[in-house]
């Protein structure tokens, strides 16, 4: 067959994507500079009004950044500080956005980048920092970004590169006043406890007393998103009873259209219940559950994200690690997790933490060392950033959704964002070196005389992030037939002739799967039986089948959030791999998406899976999911193996979950396409496997 088609992004490229796409989404009331930090950080364009012309440059010179082997992480942020120091009094909100691959390996601080940031007299008011290599450190990236009031992401391929600048640009975009803080005055002898656990800070230490005060850092503001705080208050005198209990503060913010001018100030109550009297409003059960569950979540992960000395997120050692699935347990089982609220922000933040697989992430990631290691330790952080500053970073977690989903001036510049971001050009992969021989020191690359700096060529595949919960679409996704004729998907049946890209195949098998609150992507409009509604990582191909990718990686993929069936499709057996995809969609819409047993088992096509490409494990697997009827099966899920991660079998439908595996004689028919027990078919289908 032919020679693997090579699909894969170095870092360097994912790094040039998401530069890319920033600028991609700015116009001329924005400006934009660019630092490179290496052996030397150095400023390759001043902060320039972004004319259409400004923008075509600023893209040549990022193409033309290449490796050079080092990275000075330090340099590249105070040098970013900097070039935006002259803007610190203009009526506009300035950020600082790291692109990093996360690892310092050249003039480490002594000190480290924390220390030095709370040193400074005047930090950014925000900065952003996203990594893309699974080899990053995390932990330092969330909390720069935490001390900066800014957002940390992790975005290990360029699918999620759309949605977390969007959302990023689109809460600076938003942004109304900064540095706000929140003084209680009048306060009694009380002691105040902010319930987030160890967040990094510029402040010092509260003390408490009458003549006291707890000065509350709230980050940036944004319009129509509001901020819930939770304390715990301890030494209140006896005669003063907690649903009486009332203080007031007065919050103070600058307006960024006036930073020269006098601060905002407004009251505030601060309530352990409602008091009429005092407020003057009366707060939801629902919203009260919510703003206290959610520090407790920051405070139970910020245990396993320590905050030391050194000011820094470290997270725990794998033996400290184990007891925190019992920690996270029994914070959902206690109040406020199992008060019967429909608030969706309550819902989303239970599956996020323990719901049914692709949710419930935090537990996963805590049960298992080989996920800690691999995507956990990046994520995690990611997950407490988002919930402590109550923002939306991304659409891979629920709760995170929730925050400035009322706000419609964020929504507005979402969607704006969006529709920007569709016109950027597919991530290209960079020309392949050759690796370079270099020493590693304990702090730096140490250089042969005869070497050049080492490249950071590392590939990386988008299939590695795949977290989905096997390749499904909503049921009325409309799937064309061998006839021209259209069909929802779930009206398919075994022995029904489907159009392929080599022509009409039969179905062999359909899978239905019953999914609540799991994010679909929507491409082509809002019309349900013309649009596409498939699950993230199912890979679909716009090119009549010649190359795969993921939905997510679409810039016309909208995530929503849907409850109902959704299908998968068997065709019969094929040594093609092309003669294993449906056409999916309308006519102004229309492309491919792939089927189960599509023989790709391994290489970087993004189809490739050990379980879902294989054809004899896949139909072993659904005759042991019993009954069926017109090759009709029910599935309740999936399982994934637990060393890797990924999806290794069906769980029966209303079953214990245990995996479907093949049980009974050796040989069996399933439309006339027979399964070996004992004989394992390898082929070649335009890939090596």
């Amino acid at each position: 067959g032919a020679k693997a088609e090579r699909t894969g992004l170095s870092v360097l490229d994912l790094v040039k994507h998401a530069a890319m796409a920033i600028i991609e989404i700015l116009d001329e009331k924005d400006r934009l500079g660019v630092v490179v930090s290496s052996t030397e950080s150095k400023a390759v364009q001043d902060l320039t009004v972004m004319t259409e012309e400004n923008k075509d440059a600023a893209r040549a010179r990022i193409r033309d950044v290449s490796v050079e082997g080092c990275t000075d992480l330090w340099r590249g942020i105070l040098d970013g500080i900097r070039m935006r120091q002259p803007e610190l009094y203009s009526p506009s909100v300035t950020s600082v956005v790291v692109l990093t691959d996360g690892i310092t390996n050249h003039m480490n601080v002594p000190q480290g980048v924390i220390p030095k940031l709370q040193d400074m007299p005047c930090p950014p008011s925000t900065m952003f920092t996203f990594t893309f290599d699974y080899d990053c450190d995390s932990c330092l990236l969330e909390s720069i970004a935490e001390l900066c009031g800014g957002i940390y992401a992790f975005t290990p391929d360029a699918g999620m590169v759309g949605t977390v600048f969007i959302r990023a640009v689109a809460n600076v975009q938003s942004t109304f006043a900064r540095d706000p803080s929140l003084p209680p005055e009048d306060m009694p002898p009380l002691k105040f406890e902010e319930m987030t656990g160890g967040i990094v800070a510029r402040v010092t230490a509260p003390s408490y007393g009458m003549q006291s005060e707890l000065r509350i850092n709230l980050r940036n503001l944004q319009y129509g998103q509001s901020r819930g705080m939770f304390l715990s208050i301890s030494g209140a005198p006896s005669d003063i009873k907690d649903e009486k209990l009332t203080v007031v503060g007065i919050l103070t913010c600058i307006h960024v259209d006036e930073p020269q001018g006098p601060k905002l100030t407004t009251a505030c109550s601060l309530q352990s219940r409602c008091d009429p009297s005092r407020a003057g409003i009366n707060l939801p059960d629902a919203y009260v559950a919510c703003h206290e569950f959610r520090p407790r979540i920051c405070q139970c992960l910020s245990y396993i994200l320590a905050v030391p000395g050194s000011g820094v997120h470290v997270l725990f050692g794998k033996r400290k690690l184990c007891g925190f699935q019992d920690e996270l347990k029994k914070l959902v089982a206690s109040p406020p997790a199992n008060k019967p609220h429909d608030n969706p922000s309550n819902i989303s933040l239970l599956k996020d933490l323990v719901g049914e697989e692709p949710q419930g992430q935090v537990f996963l990631a805590l049960g298992s060392d080989e996920y800690m290691a691999t995507w956990g330790r990046h994520c995690l952080p990611a997950f407490l950033g988002a919930n402590g500053l109550q923002q939306c970073n991304s659409f891979k977690y629920l709760g995170p959704l929730q925050y400035g989903a009322a706000s419609p001036l964020f929504v507005t510049c979402r969607d704006r964002l969006n529709s920007a971001f569709d016109n950027l050009p597919v991530s290209e992969p960079s020309p392949t070196t050759q690796p370079r021989k270099a020493r590693l020191s304990s702090t730096s690359y140490a250089l042969d005389s005869s070497s050049s700096p080492p490249t950071h060529r590392r590939v990386i595949s988008m299939s590695r992030y795949s977290r989905a919960d096997g390749p499904c679409f909503a049921g009325s996704t409309p799937v064309e037939l061998a006839s021209g004729q259209s069909v929802a998907v779930r009206k398919l049946r075994r022995g029904t002739k489907v159009r392929t890209p080599v022509g009409p195949r039969k179905v062999a098998a359909v899978v239905k799967t019953h999914v609540s609150g799991q994010i679909i992507c929507r491409i082509g409009g809002r019309n349900e039986s013309r649009c596409i509604l498939v699950t993230p990582w199912h890979p679909i191909s716009a090119d009549g089948g010649k190359t795969f990718a993921f939905p997510a990686t679409r810039d016309d993929a909208h995530p929503v959030m849907y409850t109902g069936p959704v299908y998968s499709v068997l065709l019969q057996r094929d040594t093609n791999a092309s003669a294993h995809a449906i056409r999916i969609g309308s006519a102004s819409t229309a492309m491919w998406g792939v089927t189960l047993g599509h023989g790709l088992v391994t290489g970087p096509d993004v189809r490739a899976h050990t379980f879902l490409g294989d054809y004899n494990r896949v139909g072993k697997a659904l005759i042991a999911l019993g009954p069926r009827r017109r090759g009709f099966f029910c599935s309740g899920g999936v399982v994934r193996d637990r060393a890797t991660g990924r999806i290794s079998g069906f769980k029966r439908a209303g079953g214990e979950g245990e995996p479907a595996a093949f049980k009974g004689t050796n040989s069996f028919y399933f439309y006339k396409c027979r399964f070996r027990k004992t004989r394992s078919i390898g082929r070649e289908h335009g890939t090596r496997i």
